[in-house]
């Protein structure tokens, strides 16, 4: 059975004889397209043909007289013969493609995104419900457990669940907190924390305070009561804003002495062949070094047609040191710590002032407090109370 050759597939031969023009006009007369012809020579031509027309071209020449010698594959012909003649390659590649696609259907990553202080129950509930790596995508109905998680989670806005490549991530939009319309029931304002009064705007109720009034943590600001047209006490639920300079403090403490490490020259070394479901060993030896630098390599195993790789984990002994850092540093560093807490811990206020103390006690560490004037809207109800 004759084999019909692609049109794309190309032959190089070297042709040498004479009257090497005539063998150019045959090919012409038999309508044999030439992709390329060099002449290296008087006697000798190089030329590129088409791979289905190579055959034709030998009996031609066999009939004529000339000699045709040197026919090798070029281009993707040439490099389609070197992988038939390695059938273990092919056999491998073929294996890796059947792998891939088999692992493809599955499962082997979960992403959980936005999730905020619901992240790891989340995680912990997608795995007691199944959703767990390894599974085939086709048991991973994300309509029903996006229903499930905004059941659960009724504080979440909603939730996305879709399988991407081979991760099944679940995307959770937060929910806004309906705004705190006043009460209607009777109550007081009180004092969110302690502060100097600067201004009192009163909506409904009676000020007990007024500026200047040093005021405490608890303290009725704003009582939900007012005077009727009879003279009577009518209870109301108090609104209003009553504005006081309020300060804060933040300590931090950064120790003096350091801890310096010191490699001794000591190393061990701890091999394992791992595959993304196993290891062996499944642990690394651990040397009985008591502190240590540990670096961890990873080189893919050459050849496999499994995903599979060679970890080296070295660990290098090291001896600790205790050292004395430069004061100036450690007071620099405690600044600038104690004023980051302190700006965190006050992060939306607009600062009135800012000062800084400093202290080196005995126990080895030097205190910076940092402390600051703001000012705010003291008035919360009794509920709102931390």
């Amino acid at each position: 059975m004759k084999i019909i050759l692609p049109p794309f597939l190309r032959h190089r031969f070297t042709l040498s004889g004479l009257n090497l023009e005539r063998f150019l006009n045959t090919m012409q007369k038999e309508e044999i397209r030439l992709l390329r012809v060099r002449r290296t020579d008087h006697r000798t031509l190089k030329c590129e043909c088409s791979s289905s027309d190579l055959e034709r071209i030998s009996m031609i020449v066999q009939e004529k007289g000339w000699r045709l010698s040197d026919a090798r594959p070029v281009g993707l012909g040439a490099w389609l013969k070197r992988l038939w003649s390695r059938p273990g390659l092919v056999i491998g590649g073929v294996l890796t493609l059947a792998l891939l696609l088999v692992a493809m259907q599955y499962v082997w990553l979960i992403r959980v995104e936005d999730a905020g202080p619901y992240q790891a129950d989340i995680a912990t509930y997608l795995e007691q419900e199944g959703y767990r790596p390894g599974m085939r995508k086709t048991q991973a109905d994300a309509k029903t457990l996006s229903l499930l998680l905004q059941r659960r989670y009724p504080d979440v806005a909603w939730f996305r669940v879709y399988v991407s490549n081979v991760t099944l991530v679940v995307e959770c939009t937060q929910g806004v907190p309906e705004p705190q319309l006043p009460a209607s029931v009777p109550a007081d304002l009180l004092a969110l924390r302690d502060g100097v009064v600067e201004s009192v705007q009163v909506y409904a109720g009676t000020a007990l305070v007024r500026a200047g009034d040093l005021v405490r943590k608890g303290q009725v600001l704003i009582q939900g009561v007012e005077r009727g047209a009879d003279e009577q006490q009518v209870p109301v639920a108090a609104r209003g804003v009553v504005m006081a300079r309020c300060w804060e403090e933040t300590t931090v403490r950064v120790p003096l002495r350091e801890t310096l490490s010191r490699e001794t020259g000591r190393k061990s070394t701890s091999y394992q062949i791992c595959t993304p479901w196993f290891c062996v060993p499944e642990e690394a030896e651990v040397p009985e070094y008591l502190t240590y630098h540990l670096s961890i390599t990873d080189t893919p195993v050459v050849g496999s047609f499994f995903p599979c790789w060679r970890r080296v984990s070295e660990y290098r002994e090291v001896a600790l040191e205790y050292g004395v850092r430069d004061v100036t540093q450690v007071r620099r560093e405690a600044e600038d710590a104690a004023r980051k807490a302190l700006h965190r811990k006050l992060r939306g206020y607009a600062l009135l002032e800012e000062w800084m103390a400093l202290e080196e006690k005995e126990d080895g560490y030097v205190y910076a407090t940092a402390s600051a004037e703001w000012l705010t809207n003291l008035c919360r109800t009794e509920e709102d109370l931390p």
